[in-house]
């Protein structure tokens, strides 16, 4: 046994200086929870591009754009597979008279109907506004307009393409454009509707409103519709942002700059807005493309005030620049606000030899918010060596970033990806492939064994005594799991770095505090934390800042079940109390606490995001029947199901690396593992002795 120990030592201690490959889910990675890798492209054998996507309230994605050449609509649940409540498959094709017809813009109606927005090829070469309507099983809306579609056509125009539509407070329509003349002489358009889709003839007396900036052109790119029904539309005119903003009444307003039109320049080269959005205070942001010379530009913002001028606090000069691929042609398409106020951009970079899907996200002072991604930027290649390009972004409820856009690799093809807001560690991982390794503690003689789920190789270390409490976790915010225990006879932490093998400790805590190791302040390492049962107190050392937080949440019977129940990114303060199976929560996000009652005082507590919607979800194994039960975060709802025999061990942990919480169970009498897999199925593993501590029960009282 020597010789084995002394073996797996050195290969353990080897290993440590060669790291494999892949790291946790920083912030801003992509989202592993959406169709297993985070990227979709929608099947096709034709060109198509997304170019807007919007969030339902129930969380699902609808996107649309171009297929076919007709508008194209397709709607996803949450996890990213077609929702075949839509139309039978997820997708809709809608043609508007057999030529070329484009959706750049939706909406959802708080009755569930879809609107989208675009352009209808008509007679000859021309093309119109158009706009669709739909019910939410996905067939077009007869209400509106006796067919569910509309065009517009603007007069003496020859092409028209709508590229937003707003819902005004009292439920009608406007939508915004372009109306083009000739090459030289294109227009703002704008055009209200009501709920029937006939014209509102009280805007501008027929509906429509065409707005001249210049003699030349004038490119409308989007636009947003204030809290008092005041529409700002944006775009670019001279190579420069330029915003206008109308009245209800079409009428440009002058009280925005005294003429209605606003014009900002980044840096003296051509500038063009591609989005707008209105932040809660009423002040809009715009981005798009800053030119920083004749050859480069990058991700441009700029923040007004509510008469147009310029918001100093914005970056000190109203505007703020992002370069994600230096020296070539980044460009931002859309933005979205956080409740935070922070601002996530999506667009594209151009690295050299090709162009990624890019997302980047200032603080709401407009600097970059180096929480994302280390930098504040990432780009995400969808198709190794394909041109990618993220035209849209929304946000989902969980805080999570849904990008649409395209990949071009032979044949373009339209996109979906989806971003981490924050961090996400998966827990007991020591490879940092993003799955949890299969592990004991054997406390006889104080060895930590574990198989790679990387590569399955077993590697040992001796760090511990049979008396100390185990507690890995990511305590330097490498990625991966660090081997580490709390010694309650002294209150010392001990934890072995899974960069170098090297160890540090440090005294926090006292003799009968239950250790209850997290990540509290969101910050992507792990703070040591004591729950102190005797005063029901929590005492946790956050990483972030080195200062202790002191916590009163429990009584003296309660059990530590720390996790991140409201989807923030911060593991919240929360307790089992065995004696009436209730479970009291403090959340992060807002102060509140939530109580629930689920299960029985023989119950073994698993809490872990066991559906994927990035909530912890309250979760009971049954020693006694082998039976698991989980309460759903998404509405209170609760699922059962057998796995496991009585007597076995829960080791509920995310093993397959999808994001969600794996059942599992540790059958000790056959050093067995059974595992649950959500995406890659059963699996059955020799791992381990009868008197070996399985990792995963680390944290389960």
């Amino acid at each position: 046994m020597k010789l084995e120990k002394r073996l797996f030592a050195a290969v353990f201690a080897l290993l440590l200086f060669f790291p494999v490959a892949g790291l946790a889910a920083l912030s801003g990675s992509l989202d592993k929870r959406f169709d297993g890798d985070g990227k979709i492209l929608i099947p096709g054998t034709t060109v198509s591009i997304i170019y807007d996507v919007a969030v339902q309230p129930d969380g699902k994605i609808v996107a649309v754009g171009w297929m076919d050449d007709d508008f194209l609509v397709v709607r996803l649940n949450p996890d990213g597979s077609y929702d075949t409540t839509f139309d039978g498959d997820g997708k809709v094709l809608t043609d508007f008279g057999g030529g070329v017809d484009t959706a750049y813009a939706v909406k959802i109606q708080p009755n569930g109907r879809i609107l989208v927005a675009g352009s209808a090829s008509v007679s000859g070469t021309g093309m119109d506004f158009a706009i669709a309507r739909y019910t939410p099983a996905g067939a077009l809306d007869t209400n509106f307009d006796t067919d569910g579609k509309v065009t517009t056509d603007f007069g003496q125009r020859t092409i028209e393409a709508a590229y937003e539509i707003l819902v005004q407070s009292d439920s009608k329509y406007v939508v915004a454009g372009r109306a083009l003349g000739t090459t030289t002489d294109v227009d703002y358009a704008a055009a209200r509707y009501n709920l029937d889709g006939t014209l509102d003839t009280s805007f501008d007396t027929d509906g429509k409103v065409t707005v001249a900036v210049t003699n030349g052109v004038d490119t409308l790119n989007a636009a947003a519709i204030q809290a008092n029904d005041r529409i700002i539309l944006a775009g670019s005119s001279n190579g420069d942002f330029c915003l206008v903003r109308l009245l209800g009444t079409g009428a440009l307003d002058t009280n925005f700059d005294t003429d209605g039109i606003v014009t900002t320049d980044f840096n003296g080269s051509d500038d063009v807005a591609n989005a707008i959005t209105i932040q809660p205070d009423g002040r809009s942001v715009v981005c798009g493309a800053a030119g920083q010379s004749a050859t480069e530009r990058d991700f441009g913002c700029a923040r007004y005030n509510t008469n147009g001028a310029l918001n100093l606090s914005f970056d000190t000069d109203g505007k703020a620049t992002a370069s994600v691929s230096t020296g070539t042609n980044d460009q931002a398409y859309d933005i979205a606000v956080q409740p935070d106020g922070k601002l996530v951009v999506a667009g594209a970079a151009a690295p050299v030899g090709g162009l990624d899907a890019a997302v980047v996200r200032f603080n709401s002072d407009g600097s970059l918010d180096t929480s994302f991604d280390t930098d504040g930027k990432v780009s995400a290649d969808i198709n190794v060596g394909s041109a990618d390009i993220g035209r849209a972004v929304a946000l989902q409820a969980d805080g999570r970033i849904v990008v649409g856009g395209s990949a071009s690799s032979g044949i373009v093809r339209a996109a979906l990806l989806r971003f981490n807001p924050h961090v996400v560690n998966t827990p007991f991982d020591f490879d940092g492939d993003d799955k949890t390794d299969v592990g004991i503690f054997r406390p006889s003689v104080g060895e930590w064994w574990y198989s790679r789920s990387s590569n399955n190789q077993v590697l040992a270390a001796q760090f511990g005594a049979s008396t100390d409490k185990i507690t890995p976790g990511d305590y330097t915010g490498d990625g991966k799991s660090d081997i580490a225990f709390f010694r309650p006879a002294s209150g010392f932490w001990y934890v072995l770095r899974s960069e170098d093998g090297s160890f540090f400790s440090f005294p926090f805590g006292a003799s009968g505090d239950v250790p209850a190791p997290a990540d509290y302040d969101g910050d992507g390492k792990t703070d040591p934390a004591v729950y102190r049962a005797s005063a029901g107190t929590w005492y946790i050392s956050r990483s972030s800042d080195n200062a202790t937080s002191i916590v009163g949440f429990g009584s003296s019977e309660d059990k530590p079940v720390a996790a991140d129940y409201d989807g923030d990114g911060k593991a919240d303060v929360a307790i089992f109390r065995p004696s009436d199976g209730s479970w009291w929560y403090l959340r992060s996000s807002d102060g509140d606490f939530r109580v629930y009652r689920f299960g029985v005082g023989t119950d073994k507590p698993v809490q872990g995001d066991y559906t994927g919607d990035g909530k912890a979800d309250i979760a009971v194994f049954r020693p006694s029947t082998g039976v698991w039960y989980v309460q759903r975060s998404e509405d209170g709802s609760y699922f059962s199901f057998p796995f496991g025999a009585a007597g076995d061990t829960a080791v509920a942990a995310d093993y397959d690396g999808d994001g969600k919480t794996d059942s599992a169970v540790f059958r000790a009498a056959a050093s067995t593992w059974y595992l649950n897999q959500t995406t890659a199925g059963v699996s059955i593993v020799s791992f381990g002795a009868s008197t070996d501590t399985a990792i995963p029960t680390a944290f389960v009282p």
